[in-house]
């Protein structure tokens, strides 16, 4: 908690907690309640866990708040924000282990009984008994459920949902019988009403001991992992209050000389470590062999937009790399030529467009889309020659607190870098950079990448820029990433439709 911070960016106040660095495994709410300002007012903030985007003075914009009134310079200037951070500690975690062996059995510990009811190739689905004791009271957001692979990586979520199938089907039926009822003259709003809230208490009672949760993965499941967060009426309850210190980043005009002691000083915290998938994905890039097992292809249908010219795609979805840094999905694909693509129908013939004038497919960033209805039959499989651009040969230089390369220089939390005096490998834009660029800045301590609290550019009139970092931690070494030689790797895309 001592960790969070405000940031002003002229009139924005930005104040959240940063996720990808510390975000906490368990329900938790941060209340903030006034910005306060160096002349001693208090200005309220509008209650976001109550819904409310806005107050006289403050507007909620996504995570920023936006002050107008503070746009002015002569204008008091924030210097803290006041709020309230609320939490219940669990008193343990309890995990359970399931493979497709374990479809229709119970696993027991701590009084929570884990049944595995079905798994699938991307999806499974359990059913928790509790005890009706304090020391056993759960709630749904308490069971967790992840999914490792075959390599005993961690596989991303895609669906929970926490309502068994059976009661959608008691929903449908009743709506059905009530329709029916309603059209024949035979039903009033009161009992609809009174029909559907009788329901939803039965099913309510049926879950009061039995919690259910599907859990569906990008994918293939080959062990279930769940976790429940126990604990009833002997969680803690945690609150804390906080005055988070206001620190302005705003924008600065060039400038002819940079005083170096006027930056701004940010007090140190314990470390939080960069939580950036890019920067912790286990491949620099991919290989034409890896291309095969690790490119997701995903399909769908639109039937809702009946503009969509072509209504049927197939996604090539790219895992996570290192090189993401670099290359954009904008860039990671190219189909030179159409004809690279070719559909077939169910007898492996290739089949052929009917309109001249209008293409059944077309190849945009990641995707191939086309419309069945433009070829002479419904092709039922397509093959395709893929460009994938990758950056394998990512360099990175890592230089110790006490070796830095000229022009660099790290104070407590800050790492300063002058353009003036380090000259990149390689270089773009120099003479107007953004945070976001093709060389990327780093700072580590002896665990890791260490997460950025803000960065502030200060240009030079007639020169090079300054970077300024600032980060969680003791940054012990400066790293720099170069994307290197790139290389252009054909793959092959073959799928049923």
């Amino acid at each position: 908690l001592s960790s969070l911070l405000a940031v002003k960016r002229m009139d924005l106040m930005e104040c959240r907690r940063y996720s990808d660095g510390h975000g906490f495994p368990f329900a938790n709410e941060l209340k903030l309640d006034a910005l306060v300002l160096d002349n001693g007012e208090k200005l309220r903030i509008p209650d976001f866990t109550k819904g409310k985007m806005e107050t006289r003075d403050i507007v909620r914009r996504g995570e920023a708040y936006c002050v107008p009134a503070l746009g002015n310079k002569s204008a008091p200037q924030p210097t803290a924000i006041k709020g309230e951070f609320s939490t219940e500690l669990p008193e343990k975690l309890i995990q359970f282990e399931l493979t497709a062996d374990d479809v229709g059995k119970t696993q027991d510990k701590d009084g929570y009984r884990v049944t595995l009811i079905e798994m699938n190739d991307y999806s499974y689905v359990i059913e928790v008994d509790v005890k009706t004791t304090s020391q056993t009271t759960l709630r749904k957001q308490d069971i967790i459920g992840e999914a490792k692979a075959k390599n005993g990586r961690y596989i991303r979520n895609r669906i929970i949902d926490r309502v068994p199938m059976k009661n959608y089907e008691r929903v449908e039926s009743l709506l059905g019988e009530l329709i029916n009822q309603a059209a024949n003259g035979n039903l009033n709003k009161s009992e609809a009403q009174k029909a559907l809230d009788d329901l939803n208490e039965r099913m309510g009672k049926d879950e009061s001991s039995t919690l259910y949760s599907a859990f569906a993965f990008h994918g293939p499941v080959e062990t279930a992992e769940v976790t429940i967060v126990a604990g009833g009426e002997s969680r803690k309850e945690v609150k804390q209050t906080l005055e988070l210190p206001v620190y302005s980043f705003a924008q600065k005009a060039p400038a002819k000389q940079i005083d170096f002691d006027e930056l701004p000083t940010v007090k140190t915290t314990l470390p939080i470590y960069n939580g950036d998938s890019e920067v912790n994905a286990s491949y620099v890039d991919l290989s034409a062999e890896a291309m095969h097992d690790e490119i997701e292809i995903r399909q769908r249908n639109i039937t809702y937009d009946p503009g969509i010219k072509h209504p049927k795609q197939v996604f090539l979805h790219y895992p996570t790399v290192q090189s993401d840094l670099f290359i954009h999905i904008f860039d990671r694909y190219d189909i030179a030529y159409s004809s690279d693509v070719q559909f077939f129908d169910a007898d492996g013939e290739p089949v052929t467009e009917i309109d001249d004038k209008n293409s059944a497919f077309r190849f945009t960033v990641s995707r191939l889309e086309y419309d069945p209805e433009l070829f002479s039959v419904p092709p039922t499989r397509v093959k395709a020659n893929i460009s994938v651009l990758t950056a394998p040969n990512i360099i990175k230089e890592n230089y110790a607190k006490n070796d830095l390369p000229t022009g660099v220089n790290i104070e407590g939390n800050k790492l300063i870098v002058d353009y003036a005096e380090f000259t990149p490998r390689e270089i773009e834009d120099v003479e107007s950079r953004l945070v976001q660029r093709r060389n990327h800045v780093f700072a580590k301590d002896s665990q890791g990448y260490l997460a950025e609290i803000s960065t502030l550019s200060l240009p030079r009139q007639d020169g090079k820029p300054v970077d300024v970092y600032y980060f969680y931690g003791h940054p012990e070494s400066f790293e720099i990433w170069y994307k290197g030689e790139t290389e252009s790797v054909d793959f092959e895309l073959d799928v049923e439709l």
